[in-house]
């Protein structure tokens, strides 16, 4: 079986984006690690308990349900999406050799074979998830690996996009979703890629759908039982967050073992 590390910016985005993947994948055997590269620091809160340590323990639990071995967090500050008041230890800020040997000996240690990050653009343009693609990388690179696997969503599957996920990400940070922020650094007019592009899309049924929804449901400072997403019938959950997109980006010219390992699931 293979070991397969998925690198996500904030502590829920590894159920939303990849919930389903990592469950089935783990499912199959497959020894799964996340890494976090924030505490989430800077997402929604109601309460006067400490966030990061309320969403360290929802990731927890929330990797625990989805079947994941290993769970890190590199330790780094939510960055937010203002680049002129991104606080200390913010990760856009941190030098990008630096965490990627951070995270290179993380690979080595776990001996993982592929690794899943953000694509190129942070899928809406969140500094965080830009940074995660640029850092696993570089990592993926020092690991010797031949490829990564870009997490990612296709931005023509208008509903599924513009009507919840994005708009969950941007709510998180009191700002309209169609701000034009999710394009930073892209002269993209969506988020995430478009539907040529990606390489594989795995439909999420049964037991993995069920397991991707208690992963959200586990993050309920973020994600609350009354949320418009808990509140779906399981067909409505299942229509709005059954499928999720991948690209496959060689670092050298053989990478069709990380194309099979998503196969099986297509």
């Amino acid at each position: 079986m293979t070991n397969i590390l998925f690198l996500h910016a904030h502590p829920d985005d590894e159920a939303i984006f990849t919930g389903g993947t990592i469950a089935a994948l783990a499912e199959k055997g497959h020894a799964i690690t996340v890494v976090f590269a924030t505490g989430g620091e800077l997402g929604t809160t109601k309460s006067n308990d400490d966030l990061s340590i309320v969403r360290k323990e929802e990731a927890n639990h929330a990797c625990s349900i989805l079947g994941v071995k290993h769970v890190h967090f590199l330790g780094y500050h939510d960055s937010g999406l203002d680049k002129s008041i991104m606080p200390d230890n913010a990760l856009a800020l941190a030098n990008s050799d630096m965490v990627s040997k951070q995270l290179a000996d993380i690979l080595r240690k776990q001996n993982i074979h592929t690794v899943f990050c953000d694509d190129e653009y942070g899928v809406y343009g969140h500094p965080d998830h830009v940074k995660c693609h640029e850092i696993a990388l570089l990592a993926a690179q020092l690991h010797g690996l031949d490829c990564i696997v870009e997490t990612t969503v296709d931005g023509e599957y208008l509903h599924f996009v513009q009507s919840h996920l994005v708009d969950h990400a941007f709510d998180a940070y009191g700002i309209e979703p169609d701000s034009a922020l999710f394009r930073v650094g892209s002269n993209r007019q969506h988020p995430g890629l478009t539907t040529v592009e990606i390489s594989s899309v795995v439909k999420i049924n049964g037991i993995h759908l069920k397991a991707k929804r208690d992963a959200m449901a586990a993050h309920s400072s973020q994600i609350p039982q009354s949320s418009e997403t808990l509140l779906f019938n399981d067909e409505q959950f299942k229509e709005v967050y059954g499928l999720e997109w991948f690209r496959h980006v060689p670092i050298k010219q053989s990478h069709h073992a990380q194309n099979s390992l998503l196969d099986g699931l297509e």
